[in-house]
């Protein structure tokens, strides 16, 4: 068994994609919804997050709960945390952050490398 660690704190911190986001908003209120979460997001999120989310870099003024919470909430969605999983379900498999693909591969690699007795 192996000790890994995330290099975001938060697993919040890997569903700020703004194509998913822009998708699940969409999904949930339709294009006026989703043009209100693509305005706030061009407002207020770093440009760096919207040209680059692998690349961005999570700091105080960006974090996953509150990020997120704040692109629904100017979109008129209401979802609390628990169902922030909805969010990774719109995701396409090339918006999924390398860490968490590296992670699932690890995880995958510890099962196979496993002897399973029937």
């Amino acid at each position: 068994m192996r000790i890994v660690y995330w290099s975001r704190y938060e697993t919040e911190n890997y569903l700020i994609h703004p194509d998913a986001l822009f998708r699940f908003v969409s999904q949930s209120l339709g294009k006026v919804g989703a043009e209100r979460a693509r305005s706030y997001m061009e407002d207020y999120l770093p440009k760096v997050l919207l040209k680059q989310p692998f690349k961005a870099t999570v700091t105080d003024q960006c974090k996953g709960k509150i990020t997120i919470s704040e692109v629904l909430t100017s979109a008129g969605v209401q979802l609390g945390e628990a169902m922030y999983n909805r969010i990774a379900g719109v995701m396409e498999a090339d918006e999924i952050h390398p860490d968490v693909v590296a992670m699932l591969d690890l995880i995958e690699e510890q099962f196979a490398d496993q002897d399973v007795d029937p």
